[in-house]
């Protein structure tokens, strides 16, 4: 499905790069984007859960520096957005004292939608376990790691 939202790979962050090495000997670039430091605006528009979810994650963020920036303030108001969508609907659902089986097609694709946004936003920013693995985060990389130094070093003296 050529020009849907999951085509292709992600790229692969530069220092798995230089970690896995250039086995296929195409042109490397050991270069990121990097974003200038600012504050976050929060959305006006987030209801008491998204504003409470916006709150926890900047608060967690804010122990790891330079982990948000002012670029990913859309999609950390897109998450909590889905957060509060999924909170809306699972309230409903306690209150009426429906299950979600009992819900219409329509109900359930949007709670469903809403926690596939969730989710998918979420894992960008290492909300689970799983998601932080091999990332490191912080204005200072985090500690060097040998192989990765050696790595670096070995090609940028292959490009002299």
């Amino acid at each position: 499905m050529a020009g849907t939202a999951n085509s292709g790979r992600r790229p692969t962050p530069v220092a798995e790069q230089l970690i896995k090495g250039n086995p296929g000997k195409r042109k490397e670039s050991i270069t990121e984007t990097q974003f200038k430091d600012g504050e976050l605006q929060m959305p006006e528009t987030l209801g008491p859960d998204g504003i409470e979810a916006w709150r926890f994650v900047i608060e967690q963020c804010s122990q790891v520096a330079g982990m948000l920036k002012p670029i990913d303030q859309i999609s950390l108001g897109m998450f909590c957005h889905a957060i509060e969508d999924v909170t809306e609907i699972r309230r409903h659902l306690m209150e009426t004292g429906k299950r979600i089986g009992e819900l219409s097609i329509a109900e359930r694709k949007s709670l469903r939608e809403a926690e596939g946004t969730a989710i998918k936003l979420g894992g960008r920013y290492g909300w689970t376990p799983s998601d932080r693995v091999g990332k490191v985060f912080g204005s200072d990389g985090g500690p060097k790691d040998p192989l990765a130094e050696l790595l670096r070093k070995r090609l940028e003296s292959s490009d002299n």
